[in-house]
């Protein structure tokens, strides 16, 4: 099984956090503090010892203590027998030796048979004050951790006694523990971070493949979205990338298609034109040759004019954004435009009608909507036949301008309702006059400005809806 770097990069991670956690109690531990474990493991055995032989102490039932003379209790009698078998067995649990000793230092009770451990190195050093003023005295020798822990008598105690514990033990015992139990972690982690990473690694092999398909050409792929997390975003982002460069793609295939049928046309015309010529001054009869000149020229100006609207539309293709600091009063925009195309409405016997509610839009870039609204104009007066109707109606809806524009012309399919926004798309054909670009100019325009455009019939004709954002 082949290891990712991934997995590896994850698992040095958590390496690394542990040795730096472990440092980190270790020197806590040292640095006194918390207090050191061991030696409140000391204080606490002790003070178990104390409190098991001071029960065993107590007089036994039904044999009272007795008193003196003068009516006072007396000390009950120390049964030595049943306190040296309970330190033994305090001993082997603890693996400690204990005795207790009285007030003259002789020994009262012990978990072993002899004279006392010598402890008299240990005393030598500054002893640790522990609770209940127990002392606790440590000393290293050959890796060997020596801890002699002593419980003095307090003032009301019966018998007035001091319990002794001495302890050997390795030097880094608990520190080996502790290393074992990390090295346990580690390989516990080694175990799991495997499905971890596999599936952290999964959706990113996946984009990786993809954008390996994107790279030979095949822009349909795209990758399943599982979840909210950080992946989940990345896979969502590049299927929205996805989206974007395909539309880019298609698109400019799409206009490039459309600008070779479109400038072969008056290409094929013009070379019509120029064997003509050729023809006439081949036989030195140039009578009438004025007219194919005329025809060149004007298919030369048509040309002109189409390659700068693909160029126009070509920029707004690649999402090169106007700058969107600016904001106009969109009722007179809508108002100066109507004004410009009274006159051609007179000539061609249109009637122009108008209900504009007063609304201003900001962060727009007003020769953008300008254009955008040239455009929709341009359309309008090019399908409406002669004695029609243009109108205009504008008015708000929520936090968004609404406006419609209404033609007289027969209804259209639905088909035709979404192909008049592609490029070089003419209802009427190539006999249409224009270019098939104004109305997907305009709805770019309206795109970029965060808006949309849809067609639509309605009982008065023809009818192009634009919706635009406030601000």
């Amino acid at each position: 099984m082949k290891v990712s770097r991934l997995y590896i990069k994850i698992f040095l991670a958590f390496v690394a956090v542990l040795m730096v956690s472990e440092f980190i109690v270790i020197w806590i531990v040292h640095s006194g503090f918390t207090g050191s474990p061991r030696t409140m493991r000391t204080v606490t055995k002790l003070k178990t010892i104390k409190t098991l032989a001071m029960d065993e102490m107590l007089p036994m039932p039904g044999k009272p203590a007795g008193a003196t003379a003068s009516g006072v209790p007396r000390k009950p009698e120390i049964d030595t027998q049943r306190l040296d078998h309970l330190l033994r067995l305090l001993a082997t649990s603890y693996k400690t030796d204990i005795w207790i000793t009285g007030r003259d230092g002789k020994i009262v009770a012990s978990s072993f048979e002899g004279s006392v451990p010598d402890t008299s190195e240990l005393l030598d050093d500054d002893p640790v004050w522990a609770p209940e003023n127990i002392l606790v005295y440590k000393e290293r020798k050959n890796d060997i951790k020596y801890i002699y822990s002593v419980l003095p008598p307090l003032p009301l105690d019966y018998h007035q006694l001091t319990y002794h514990s001495l302890s050997k033990r390795s030097h880094f015992e608990e520190e080996a523990w502790f290393l074992r139990g990390q090295v346990l972690l580690t390989l516990l982690a080694a175990l799991f971070l495997i499905p971890v990473s596999r599936r952290i690694i999964r959706p990113i092999k996946k984009l990786t493949a993809t954008a390996a398909r994107y790279g030979e050409g095949d822009f349909t792929q795209r990758v399943t979205v599982r979840g909210k997390d950080e992946v989940a975003e990345l896979a969502s982002s590049f299927n929205e990338m996805a989206d974007n460069l395909e539309k880019i793609i298609k698109g400019g295939k799409e206009l490039t298609a459309h600008m070779s049928h479109e400038i072969r046309s008056p290409l094929t015309r013009m070379r019509i034109s120029l064997e003509m010529l050729k023809e006439k001054a081949q036989r030195d009869d140039l009578m009438g040759s004025g007219k194919y000149i005329s025809d060149m020229e004007a298919e030369i100006d048509r040309m002109d004019f189409l390659v700068g609207k693909i160029l126009q539309f070509s920029k707004m293709d690649m999402r090169t954004r106007p700058p969107m600091d600016e904001s106009v009063n969109f009722s007179s925009l809508i108002l100066s435009v109507i004004d410009r195309y009274k006159t051609t409405a007179e000539r061609k016997g249109l009637k122009l009608e108008s209900a504009i509610e007063d609304i201003t839009l900001g962060k727009c870039s007003v020769n953008a909507i300008r254009g955008l609204l040239d455009n929709l104009m341009d359309n309008a007066f090019k399908y409406t036949p002669k004695g029609g109707k243009i109108s205009l109606e504008l008015f708000r809806q929520n936090d968004r301008a609404v406006l419609e524009v209404t033609n007289t012309h027969p209804p259209l399919a639905e088909e035709d309702l979404i192909s008049i926004f592609r490029p070089f798309h003419r209802l009427g054909g190539e006999d249409t006059p224009g270019s098939g670009l104004g109305l997907a100019t305009a709805k770019k325009i309206a795109e970029i400005h965060s808006g949309e455009m849809v067609a639509g019939n309605s009982e008065d004709g023809f009818r192009i809806r634009l919706t635009l954002p406030l601000e």
